[in-house]
């Protein structure tokens, strides 16, 4: 792809600030995390940055990312994990995020619970281990490109490379949650199959904070996996 170049995120000052803003923009633009109306402000972009680091120190797969080769800026990234039947998902859940920052309103923290929650139900629903009788996935945990970057095929490279990664470290599952229909098309056109879904506007506590432009768009998170 001219211009852009995909490779494994390497460790620097000028890279996390890059890999820092591609986070926020994605928590603004995605679905049931723009429900979290303080990630707006500056606040929640000072919590979205210990966030980042404290998911980094998480990864036990090389993250993927695209780079601008002009500017040599990060402008899209998929984090990936390794997830086992006894994965710890403490540190994402209610307890890990309300421990990123002081929150100073209960409006926050209901926020939180509702965040959660949703994706509590959808976990319940689709149970990819038993779907795939296996006891371990390659999860497509975070997919983000900025938005003046989009449209261009870097989110599908992102996720082909990924799987890439996936082959040679020999698993044979790939799972995602896709909450939205771009990238649900794309799950779609490499072979992903839906395992259980989950609409915003029906289960989504938030549903109201959601910005109105993206909630017009997207309507359900969609569980998916694919054998490699």
């Amino acid at each position: 792809m001219e211009g852009i170049e995909f490779k494994v995120f390497e460790q620097t000052e000028d890279g996390w600030k890059h890999l820092l803003k591609v986070w926020i923009s994605a928590h603004l633009t995605e679905t049931v995390a723009s429900g979290l109306s303080f990630f707006s402000t500056e606040f929640g972009h000072t919590l979205l940055g210990s966030g980042l680091q404290k998911c980094y120190r998480s990864i036990n797969v090389p993250l993927v990312v695209a780079v601008d080769t002009n500017t040599q800026e990060v402008v899209g990234f998929m984090w990936n994990q390794i997830m086992d039947r006894d994965f710890d998902t403490e540190w994402v859940g209610p307890t890990g995020l309300r421990g990123y920052g002081s929150y100073t309103e209960e409006e926050h923290l209901q926020q939180i619970d509702a965040y959660f929650e949703f994706w509590k139900v959808l976990s319940d629903r689709e149970n990819f281990f038993d779907h795939f009788k296996v006891n371990e996935v390659f999860y497509l945990i975070f997919l983000s490109v900025l938005k003046e970057y989009r449209h261009r095929g870097i989110a599908s490279k992102l996720m082909s490379k990924s799987l890439e990664i996936a082959k040679e470290l020999g698993y044979k599952v790939a799972f995602s949650n896709f909450t939205s229909k771009y990238s649900y098309s794309i799950a779609c056109s490499m072979g992903f199959t839906p395992i259980a879904e989950l609409d915003y506007k029906t289960h989504y506590r938030n549903y109201s904070t959601i910005p109105k432009e993206i909630a017009e768009i997207h309507d359900k998170v969609v569980a998916m996996g694919k054998r490699l």
